[in-house]
């Protein structure tokens, strides 16, 4: 007990209770209700008396006036004056050392030794391959991470014209898309395609036949149309089977006999909308109308990676007759990505392998019995 009558919790008497049952005894002993201290703790009463009746137990007592008388005084109550503090010392004087002499400079540590070299694979464009020369595959960059969430986005026609025209390769869809993948984390894979209708197919063909001089009244084949659009079908499904999101949009056809499907806007849409949720995205396209999405979505913090070629010839170019590279990539869309990976590096990892399936003949009519 103290002087003043006051008990006072020592740090021997906290000891025997639990964490929970020291805040309630505090309080007891400075005489709070047991609805005050439930108040105080943001507990209930049934709760303050459970841990009332703990404390009781641990002392051995039955009640609040026992449980003052069982508590110990406190150390500071036994001594009734404090110790006189020792006398002061004089300091001492601190020794003066001779001046250490000054190390000698820092030596700055190279490149090589801060592991700063520069990966072969980040090559400025200019050093790019050129012609048919032969190239040797390799990965995309930043493999390794695993936790990377990255999109693709492929524009169809953009990369029809520079595979299959450019470089004379068909595609294997399923390894383009663990190619651009690269072992990161897909968050979505967008090819984006022009679809053709019987009506605009039937005005390219009479386009086709002014301009070989033939006449258009001659009957052509009608299921011609209609054979275009199951073959184009069978595609889209393929793609849609093997992990792609297939954004199509009706073919134009101009007076000059071009044809265009326009997919620009929803592209840049899709991108800008995903911009929040992954790391990376990987365009695949050489289009440099991509320039103005393509830094807007940098600029949200994430990484562009372009995927084209800038080979200045196609596959069948010869000396006598050179055919300039379709669907080349612009260098202003180069520029404005953060990297760059030549398509043509990536064939041996993308091209189709297995041979061409034959179709099966089904006969159109009844089938003809044996013998005749």
């Amino acid at each position: 007990m103290a002087d003043n009558g006051a008990p006072t919790v020592s740090a021997d008497d906290l000891d025997r209770v639990s964490p929970a049952q020291r805040r309630v005894l505090e309080m007891l002993v400075q005489g709070s209700t047991p609805q005050a201290i439930a108040d105080k703790l943001e507990l209930s009463i049934g709760t303050i008396r459970a841990h009332t009746a703990g404390i009781y137990k641990v002392f051995d007592v039955h009640s609040r006036s026992e449980l003052m008388s069982a508590l110990k005084p406190p150390p500071a109550a036994k001594a009734r004056h404090a110790p006189e503090p020792p006398p002061a010392r004089e300091p001492e004087r601190p020794q003066v050392q001779a001046a250490a002499p000054a190390p000698p400079p820092p030596v700055r540590p190279s490149s090589e030794q801060l592991g700063l070299i520069r990966p072969p694979e980040f090559r400025p464009i200019s050093s790019l391959p050129h012609g048919n020369r032969p190239f040797v595959p390799r990965p995309l960059q930043n493999r390794n991470v695993a936790h990377e969430r990255v999109a693709i986005f492929i524009d169809g026609w953009n990369f029809a014209k520079a595979t299959y025209e450019g470089l004379g390769i068909r595609v294997d869809f399923k390894r383009l898309l663990t190619t651009l993948t690269g072992g990161r984390t897909l968050l979505r894979a967008f090819y984006y395609i022009g679809e053709w209708t019987p009506e605009n197919y039937a005005m390219m063909h009479d386009l086709r036949r002014v301009r070989l001089g033939l006449d258009v009244s001659e009957p052509t084949d009608p299921n011609e149309a209609e054979r275009k659009r199951m073959q184009q079908q069978g595609f889209i499904r393929m793609l849609n089977r093997n992990g792609y999101q297939v954004v199509k949009k009706p073919v134009k056809v101009f007076a000059d006999g071009n044809t265009k499907a326009d997919l620009d806007i929803e592209l840049a849409i899709d991108m800008l909308t995903l911009a929040e949720r992954c790391e990376r995205m990987v365009l695949v396209s050489g289009d440099s109308d991509f320039v103005p999405v393509v830094r807007a979505v940098g600029m949200r913090g994430v990484r562009i990676e372009v995927v084209g070629s800038q080979q200045p010839f196609t596959y069948d170019s010869t000396p006598e007759r050179p055919r300039a590279f379709p669907a080349r990539a612009s260098d202003d869309l180069l520029d404005a990505a953060d990297e760059f990976t030549e398509l043509g590096e990536l064939v041996p990892a993308i091209e189709l392998q297995e041979p061409r399936r034959p179709r099966t003949f089904v006969p159109s009519g009844p089938p003809v019995p044996p013998g005749n």
